[in-house]
């Protein structure tokens, strides 16, 4: 997708990854990917504001990794800044941060990658 920003992450954390592209991932052969979960949510967000979003596995499976992606950035200063993205629990979190001085609209993806193992 022209103007997106991504980043994927494989759990546990002494063994996080992180790509540019949406689609690619790697998994030890230990955890197999049974389910990709995504959430897309488009919001207006205030000067300095932060939006925090958890997105949780499936009853059963076991949260594996995660990321996200940012839609429709402008290609000469991106409004907002990921300042967190990271396993809680059996859910993937992301912060996100409007740096810019004005309400500015917000597209994006979040992605919680899980295991029946």
């Amino acid at each position: 997708m022209p103007n997106a920003a991504s980043s994927w992450s494989k759990y546990p954390k002494a063994a996080v990854a992180t790509v540019a592209a949406l689609g690619v991932l790697a998994t030890s052969a230990s955890a197999e990917i049974t389910r990709e979960t995504e959430r897309f949510e488009r919001k207006r967000i205030s000067a300095g504001e932060e939006v925090s979003r958890e997105l949780a596995c499936p009853r059963g499976t076991n949260l594996t990794g995660g990321g996200f992606a940012l839609y429709n950035l402008p290609d000469d200063a991106a409004p907002f800044v990921v300042t967190a993205s990271y396993p809680l629990d059996s859910a993937w979190r992301v912060e996100i941060r409007n740096v810019s001085d004005a309400p500015e609209p917000l597209a994006f993806r979040i992605y919680a990658l899980c295991s029946d193992q």
